[in-house]
């Protein structure tokens, strides 16, 4: 009986791996697109900036 119980457990655990290894692999991809859009945001602010400068520059001009 208790021999089992350590097959199942030891089972389980084998079974699990290639899940665990899935589950990584996503993380993984999960902080490089995080990081992507963090960038991506970061150029369409400085492009906003950018045009908003250019606005106000032909406005104080004419």
């Amino acid at each position: 009986m208790r021999g089992g119980l350590v097959a199942l457990q030891t089972l389980s655990i084998i079974a699990a791996f290639p899940f665990m290894v899935l589950m990584i692999f996503m993380a993984a991809a999960l902080l490089k697109s995080l990081r992507n859009e963090v960038r991506q945001q970061e150029l369409h602010q400085a492009l906003l900036l950018a045009r908003m400068q250019r606005v106000l520059e032909e406005h104080e001009t004419r």
